[in-house]
């Protein structure tokens, strides 16, 4: 007669393996002898992951995998406006980039790509605004008359050390702008943060759509191209901005097109506000150290 004994105790996955496959996980700690940390999650890294072949292969999948998550937020941001600040601040957050570190990438890929295009393509945008243009170059000739230098050597040297320094100072262009949003929106009762996220999507849309100009100021004409262009991208930016306030603040249409046509003034002021900084920052740099 067989005899009862007691239940064997269940087998782990740790268990199903072979000892020698089991390893600590890096991130937690735990038993891990599958691809995965069957606590955490945590990718097993092998030998081969630190080959070129498949780095350029994770960095081919994360680029252009239309479900990547980078892709995924790109599209969503381009196509449905206002839809990942609302997903973002119901806590719907994996499926998506974080907005500052979006706003960081999108904004690191124009200033890439502008160091990529023919120097003549600036000296031609410079020359859409003839009053602008005349005001920086007395304030060229001022700087070069203090310093000792000539008006060429001044003027590259500005050009590099403001765009040096708007390339930092960018950061704080969705910072003032939430501000502005909670200025308005103030009666809505949401926290600063909530405004602050609204603002990096919207900064982030905005350097999406001069990323997607940029070749146009260097491939045709400014003076062909400067009316019809601006205004049919500062249309699409209003209308894109109204349905994102209708989205994420519940303002009617009335409302909400006209919110976007005060808050689209907002924004080119804490741009230019920004622009201006960098410049001044970029004059102290010449004529102090």
């Amino acid at each position: 007669m067989a005899t009862i004994g007691p239940p064997a105790p269940p087998v782990s996955v740790a268990a199903s393996v072979p000892v020698a496959d089991v390893v600590a996980c890096p991130s937690c700690g735990a038993a891990m002898g599958g691809a995965y940390c069957p606590a955490c999650g945590e990718k097993r890294v092998l030998e081969e992951h630190f080959s070129i072949r498949h780095f350029l292969g994770e960095l081919w999948e994360e680029l252009f995998d239309l479900d990547s998550r980078a892709v995924r937020s790109l599209r969503t941001l381009l196509l449905s406006p206002g839809t990942l600040t609302t997903e973002y601040l119901r806590g719907r957050r994996r499926p998506f980039l974080g907005p500052l570190r979006m706003f960081l990438g999108v904004f690191a890929l124009v200033l890439f790509i502008g160091t990529l295009l023919p120097a003549e393509g600036a000296a031609r945008r410079q020359t859409q605004e003839d009053a602008m243009a005349r005001q920086f170059r007395a304030m060229v000739h001022s700087v070069a008359t203090r310093t000792g230098r000539t008006d060429a050597q001044v003027h590259a040297a500005l050009a590099d050390e403001a765009a040096q320094a708007e390339s930092w100072l960018a950061v704080s262009i969705p910072v003032l702008f939430a501000g502005v949003l909670f200025a308005c929106f103030r009666r809505r009762r949401r926290w600063y943060a909530e405004h602050l996220v609204f603002a990096t999507h919207f900064a982030t849309f905005n350097y999406l759509v001069a990323l997607l100009l940029l070749p146009l100021a260097f491939l045709v004409p400014a003076r062909v191209i400067a009316v019809p262009v601006f205004a049919a991208t500062y249309l699409a930016m209003l209308a894109y901005l109204a349905i994102a306030i209708r989205r994420v603040y519940g303002s009617r249409r009335v409302a909400a097109a006209v919110w976007a046509f005060c808050l689209m003034i907002a924004f080119s002021l804490v741009q230019s506000v920004i622009a201006l900084a960098a410049l001044g920052l970029a004059v102290v740099r010449l004529e102090w150290f």
